[in-house]
């Protein structure tokens, strides 16, 4: 026998579960030592025992529905992170081996937004590190391109494990073209709909938190890429 460890959205997202949870315990428990189940937070709060019991439909008392533990991903804790690789490196391999893609258009997109030394870099790693023999001109592009200072500044930033989401979302604001786009972008940050933050924060006091939280993250990224 072995351990099967189901995963599922929290309650930011509809589904079945209830009627999921069942056809688990119906098919699986039988068979599996273990039948646990993870719920895929994103980076939204942790849900307590009564969330919990609303999105199995069964009773949850500390983290437990009868002999299922139900585990919330614990996303804010490093510890718990394992690097297993990166799989997109995959696909860009499959891209460049087929030479489906338009180099072109790749580098008019990465000049928009101001990310060529960040193409460059995954181009030119997923090529030595699957050694791909390929005359794909993105290939070509990518050993001959030497990025200027600033580039390299926006590189490291984007290489840095404390590239935030908030870091990521400042960036997008320098990309963007154009005074409405931006603040149109910038709105949808500052003033999301309620059924996007339904879930996320328990209140504003801990959204306020969040926010600072990603600031001085920001602050700090923004230093180590001048460093």
């Amino acid at each position: 026998m072995t351990e099967a460890a189901p995963r599922g959205p929290d309650g930011t997202r509809t589904m079945p579960m209830p009627l999921m949870f069942a056809l688990f315990e119906r098919e699986l428990g039988p068979r599996v030592a273990a039948l646990d189940y993870l719920v895929a937070l994103g980076t939204h709060t942790p849900m307590n025992d009564a969330q919990l019991s609303a999105l199995v439909g069964r009773p949850v008392v500390n983290g437990r529905a009868g002999a299922r533990h139900i585990f919330n991903h614990r996303w804010d804790d490093p510890a718990t992170y394992a690097r297993l690789g990166t799989i997109p490196a995959r696909d860009i391999a499959e891209i460049l081996h087929n030479n489906t893609v338009d180099a072109d258009r790749v580098l008019v997109i990465a000049s928009a937004w101001r990310e060529r030394a960040v193409v460059a870099q995954a181009v030119t790693t997923t090529g030595d590190n699957l050694r791909l023999n390929t005359n794909s001109p993105l290939v070509a592009w990518a050993r001959d391109f030497t990025p200027g200072r600033r580039e390299e500044r926006e590189l490291t930033r984007a290489t840095s494990p404390r590239y935030s989401y908030a870091a990521q979302a400042i960036d997008s604001v320098r990309a963007i073209h154009g005074p409405r786009e931006r603040l149109a972008y910038v709105s949808a940050l500052a003033f999301p709909r309620r059924s996007y933050l339904r879930g996320r924060h328990s209140g504003a006091a801990a959204r306020a938190r969040h926010a600072l939280s990603g600031v001085l993250n920001v602050r700090s990224t923004l230093k180590e890429s001048r460093d």
